[in-house]
């Protein structure tokens, strides 16, 4: 889906981009459809931190759900990153590179340096992506809150959230937080209530 295309749906939507900012990173999230995935990488966040930034919990390799700072989907010859924007008092999901994003030398605090995350491999078939008109408090009409990666054997679904303890998980808030299993996340609890969306023909 090209960039006029998007901006033209969300003119037809009365969700006109002002900016044009907003139309860039859906077409940028829509483009990972074009690309094989080869591995991931990126930088975790701890789920729980006590003085002086010091991780307390991460978690575990079959967590349902882990925050990151940033990811990064690597193909053989090409590369793309996602991490969150802000929206006035909430945070999105971007995936236009603004800085450099590099992985630490050494871990330390509440973030360390992953390889190998076990996220959707191989080609993505399809991308979705959730543009949020519904949640108060964004400057914009409306907020990239949401992306599903299909592949040809399993998903991977990122949320703009983030862990403020092992149980207690915010949306719109500013980490990038990935399931494996997609489904899982309208079983579990979110702050605030995270809305069901209903599956659209808009997906690459």
């Amino acid at each position: 889906m090209t960039r006029e295309a998007v901006s033209d749906l969300l003119a037809a939507a009365g969700l006109a981009d002002r900016h044009g900012w907003v139309t860039e990173d859906i077409s940028a999230a829509l483009l990972l459809a074009s690309m094989s995935v080869e591995s991931w990488e990126g930088v975790e966040w701890a789920l729980e931190s006590g003085p002086n930034d010091v991780a307390i919990a991460w978690a575990e390799p079959d967590a349902a759900r882990t925050p990151y700072a940033w990811l990064r989907a690597i193909g053989a010859d090409v590369s793309a990153e996602v991490s969150v924007y802000q929206d006035d008092a909430l945070f999105g999901l971007c995936f236009i590179p603004t800085v450099e994003l590099r992985l630490p030398e050494f871990d330390s605090g509440s973030l360390r340096s992953r390889r190998g995350i076990p996220l959707v491999r191989g080609p993505i078939n399809q991308v979705e992506v959730v543009y949020d008109t519904v949640v108060e408090g964004r400057h914009d009409a409306g907020l990239v809150s949401e992306v599903l990666l299909h592949g040809d054997h399993a998903s991977t679904l990122l949320i703009a959230a983030e862990a403020y303890s092992r149980r207690e998980w915010h949306l719109f808030d500013e980490s990038v937080v990935a399931l494996t299993e997609p489904t899982t996340a309208d079983s579990l609890a979110w702050i605030p209530e995270r809305h069901r969306w209903r599956r659209t023909e808009g997906g690459r």
